[in-house]
C-alpha cells in the first residue's frame, strides 16, 4: 500500500538508499490556533508520529515563513539514515 502511496500525501522520499513515506494531518481553529500531526513510515518497519499543538513556521494559513514541521523532521531523518557497511567490511 505504501509503495503505491495509498493513504499518504506525498511521494516516497529516498535518502541514502532508504525510502520512507509521510502522511500529513492537522487542524486550524480560531485565532490561528493550530494542531499538526505527521506520520512517518520509516525503513525497517519503524513508524514515527509527531503531534504538535502550536504553530510551526512555514504554514501557509499562519502567514509565517521558514521551515515547516515536515522539513524539520525530514532533515532529522535524513541525518539519521546512514548506509550500512557491506558485510565483511
Amino acid at each position: 500500500m505504501l509503495t503505491d502511496t495509498f493513504g499518504t500525501n506525498a511521494p516516497p522520499v529516498t535518502v541514502n538508499g532508504a525510502t520512507y513515506y509521510v502522511k500529513f494531518g492537522g487542524w486550524t481553529g480560531e485565532h490561528d490556533y493550530e494542531e499538526q500531526c505527521e506520520a512517518f513510515f520509516l525503513p525497517l518497519d519503524m513508524e514515527l508520529v509527531i503531534l504538535v499543538s502550536s504553530q510551526v513556521k512555514g504554514q501557509a494559513q499562519s502567514g509565517m515563513t521558514g521551515p515547516s514541521l515536515e522539513t524539520w523532521v525530514a532533515a532529522a531523518i535524513a541525518n539519521a539514515i546512514v548506509q550500512q557497511p557491506p558485510p565483511n567490511a
